[in-house]
């Protein structure tokens, strides 16, 4: 293949025994399968993106990793005398199927637990302590397309 011949934006294509290098003025890579199709991307060690630091230069931060198929999401909020009903982005529950896991972390004293989980929102309220301590929630569900995949086998 001619470098950039058949793909507008591709600069330049080295192959070495074990290695693929692909640069391209556009800022992106895409990797498909026939007729456009998506495909696993499947890799031997860590997956990172590098970042740069005003002080310390570039440094990589990387994918965390699971044994299923999964979307994160994750935020701030409060309660009001003791109760709050935190609302999903509807973009994201399309993204996801089935049961998700909330977790949520006080920023106070208070002890908070999960009272309710609808589909579209969770309730927290407050055990004990400030009833309207800050939190933080973290949540993840399989990633729509996906329930049953879990610690595959590889070839």
């Amino acid at each position: 293949m001619q470098d950039g011949a058949s793909f507008p934006g591709l600069t330049h294509v080295h192959t070495y025994w074990n290695s693929l290098w692909l640069w391209t003025d556009q800022g992106s890579v895409y990797i498909g399968g026939p007729n456009g199709e998506a495909e696993d991307l499947i890799v031997r060690g860590g997956k990172s993106a590098v970042v740069n630091t005003l002080s310390y230069g570039e440094r990589k931060l990387y994918a965390v990793e699971a044994p299923d198929v999964r979307f994160s999401d994750e935020g701030l909020a409060r309660l009001q005398d003791g109760v709050t009903r935190v609302e999903l982005d509807p973009i994201f529950l399309e993204t996801i199927e089935g049961e998700y896991l909330v977790h949520v972390t006080p920023y106070g004293d208070a002890s908070l637990y999960v009272a309710e989980v609808g589909r579209e929102y969770f309730v927290v309220r407050a055990r004990d302590g400030d009833t309207n301590a800050a939190f933080a929630w973290r949540l993840s569900a399989t990633r729509k397309g996906y329930a049953g995949v879990r610690l595959e086998a590889t070839d």
